[in-house]
């Protein structure tokens, strides 16, 4: 039977939109029959529905990550924050081979097996400790109180954040988490790109302490890395430490969110 509703497009196809937040398979089902190879002009992209469609555009090496070879449209500078083309230094996870090969190849240096086995304790202990927090609440924000606090945590400390700055990287964490809103006000921009100027600054005046003093954390790491011969520029630590920070708290909440029967209150940490 045909639907005669508009087809699903710009926020509708977001975690911006309730219905599509919670239930968003309807709507997906419904493009892949419809429309699977959609063009959302509001968002100016193409919304793929289809898995051989995507698989497809994931192996084909023409096509780039780099905002910086993406046509400057209204969306494409509101995806760098609104930084004039010139400016704008991409994270590792937007850039293309080699630079992004590179520079994983570094970063990964600082998380192999043996180095995420050692931070499981530290982590299951940061994550019962926010819990032990909340046992006593008849009811509280799964995602601002838990799942949100959880990964701003462990990244500060995986990066060697000072504990009396962790409310301020928490602050910019948050404010930095705006680049991936479509949808963002001119006042959250200004926070986005302010939060992002005082995160380059504090982990340029990181870098400059852990040349003189080096202890077991990311940035030293990296910072050994660089002067190893590696090529990772200062402005690179600080560019991927920043932007880190605000993707992994995304990521880890759409993934602890689904985990967690909020029915049964059966709160485990998944790691």
């Amino acid at each position: 039977m045909s639907n005669n509703q508009p087809l699903p497009t710009d926020l509708e196809l977001t975690a911006l939109d309730p219905v599509f937040r919670e239930h968003p398979h309807d709507r997906l089902d419904r493009l892949r029959t419809e429309d699977p190879v959609h063009f959302d002009a509001a968002l100016g992209r193409l919304f793929l529905t289809r898995f051989e469609d995507m698989k497809t555009v994931l192996v084909d090496r023409s096509l780039s990550k780099d905002l910086r070879k993406a046509p400057d449209t209204p969306r494409r500078r509101a995806m760098r924050g609104d930084v004039p083309l010139e400016a704008f230094q991409p994270s590792m996870l937007n850039l293309d081979d080699p630079d992004h090969k590179r520079l994983r190849g570094l970063v990964s240096q600082a998380f192999n097996q043996r180095s995420i086995d050692a931070w499981r304790p530290r982590i299951r202990a940061i994550a019962e400790g926010l819990l032990d927090t909340l046992a006593a609440c008849g009811s509280f924000d799964l995602v601002a109180e838990f799942a949100a606090p959880l990964p701003i945590v462990v990244i500060a400390e995986m990066l060697g954040v000072n504990p009396a700055d962790m409310a301020e990287f928490k602050r910019w964490s948050d404010a930095r988490a705006h680049v991936f809103n479509p949808a963002r006000t001119p006042e959250q921009t200004a926070e986005l790109n302010a939060a992002g100027q005082e995160l380059n600054d504090y982990f340029a005046r990181a870098i400059g302490a852990r040349r003189g003093r080096r202890g077991d954390d990311l940035i030293s790491l990296l910072v050994a890395a660089e002067e190893a011969g590696d090529r990772l520029s200062a402005r690179e630590i600080v560019r991927d430490r920043g932007f880190e920070s605000g993707s992994l708290q995304q990521r880890v909440c759409e993934l602890l969110v689904p985990l967690i029967s909020c029915s049964e209150c059966a709160f485990r940490p998944y790691f």
